[in-house]
């Protein structure tokens, strides 16, 4: 297993002896596995348990406990001082695990925390850092399909785009979820249709008022049918795990 962050990789085990971030074992935490959900819950009076809410995931938080190996004091603390830095300026990175099959998985993180503790020896340092993922999503490969069955291999719903070339002005694209309905764009140049915002866009600028209709996720499983009634497309959907 091995988790790469801005160019630092921390790893199950030492891949560089002369400069390694090793990875406790179960050091890496808020990675795999489910989360528990928020709702908003209001009691039933007088009554038993609470009305009916929606869940939603709330932010992940990712963990990284382990300890930093180097061949010289100089070394170590180089490499202390790129681990401390990470993320020290508040910006947006983008962790990257690939687990033991070689999966890799991503989510865009900020900084959360960061402790370090140098040993007596001057060559090693415990560490442990945590990352703060608003998305709590993992993302991995992207697929694409001409229309037909769109799936993807996640376990959590994912939102495709389609790219439509030589776009007509009017077009509907359709699914098991209904139809969403382009009318009254301007005709050629690539049309792109996100079904995470429902927006279209034309050669990359996008274009208020043609659309309509409901946007919609593929789940988990076989796919789902998609078909265009003028022109064709290129669906990306992107495997989202959780």
């Amino acid at each position: 297993m091995r988790a790469t962050i801005n160019g630092l990789s921390f790893d199950e085990w030492p891949r560089d002896l002369d400069t390694s971030f090793v990875i406790t074992p179960g050091g890496l935490t808020g990675w795999f596995g489910g989360a528990s959900m928020r709702r908003e819950e209001t009691a039933r009076p007088y009554a038993h348990g609470a009305f009916d809410a929606p869940g939603f995931l709330p932010a992940r938080v990712v963990g990284i406990t382990g300890t930093a190996l180097a061949s010289s004091e100089d070394i170590l603390e180089r490499m202390l001082l790129h681990l401390s830095g990470l993320g020290a300026d508040g910006s947006k990175k983008r962790l990257t695990v690939q687990d033991d099959r070689g999966d890799a998985t991503w989510a865009d993180v900020r900084l959360a925390s960061c402790q370090i503790d140098r040993h007596p020896s001057g060559m090693e340092a415990d560490f442990e850092v945590q990352f703060w993922a608003p998305n709590p999503r993992r993302f991995g490969a992207e697929r694409s399909f001409p229309p037909g069955t769109i799936y993807h291999d996640g376990n959590f719903e994912a939102a495709p785009t389609f790219t439509i070339t030589s776009a007509p002005a009017a077009y509907t694209i359709t699914s098991p979820a209904g139809s969403f309905v382009v009318s009254g764009a301007t005709a050629g140049g690539t049309h792109v249709v996100d079904m995470r915002t429902g927006r279209v866009a034309r050669n990359g600028v996008l274009m208020l008022g043609v659309a309509a209709g409901p946007t919609w996720a593929v789940p988990p499983g076989p796919g789902w049918v998609h078909s265009i009634n003028t022109g064709t497309f290129t669906a990306q959907i992107v495997d989202t795990f959780i």
